[in-house]
């Protein structure tokens, strides 16, 4: 029965952290590690292991919604929608300009715990859905005439035709 309520502690806990948008540091661990692709793309572009994708400087309006989050073992799963409008530069692309736009996308974390601590963050994001909100509804489909490599846009180095028709 304890084992029980320390799960629906950990989920519950979770999913207060994640939809009110703040980090419990009784939940994290001193050697908490983030996988998340954004906070990776993040730390490589800045070069700073710790630095961690911050949401608020990026878009306006923002909310996280956990459509479903379960325990698994030492893992909570979290599966999430996130909705706001893209007011700020990605940390990873400051060339792109944000658009003002209404975003909505889903995606979801995998949390693995030792104990009551937190000492990993996985996560993946509908990427198509998050390429069409960020990049002006392109289509991403590779195998077509019209295929975008997003990871070389968002880095800079790639086309984006709405960034290539600005003006210098």
């Amino acid at each position: 029965m304890e084992k029980q309520q320390v799960s629906m502690g950990r989920v519950a806990r979770i999913r207060g952290m994640i939809e009110q948008g703040i980090e419990d540091p009784d939940l994290i661990s001193p050697n908490f590690v983030s996988r998340a692709p954004w906070d990776v793309a993040v730390q490589q572009f800045t070069g700073n292991e710790d630095a961690k994708f911050d949401t608020d400087r990026v878009f306006s309006d923002f909310r996280m919604i956990v459509e479903e989050a379960f325990e698994d073992g030492d893992r909570v799963i979290v599966r999430w929608r996130m909705r706001g409008k893209w007011t700020g530069p990605l940390p990873f692309a400051p060339g792109i300009e944000p658009s003002g736009r209404d975003v909505e996308f889903t995606g979801s974390y995998n949390y693995r715990f030792i104990g009551d601590k937190i000492v990993e963050k996985d996560g993946e994001f509908d990427v198509k859905a998050a390429s069409r909100a960020l990049l002006g509804g392109m289509n991403i489909t590779c195998g077509s005439d019209n295929c975008v490599d997003v990871v070389q846009v968002l880095s800079g180095s790639g086309s984006h035709p709405d960034r290539d028709k600005r003006p210098a």
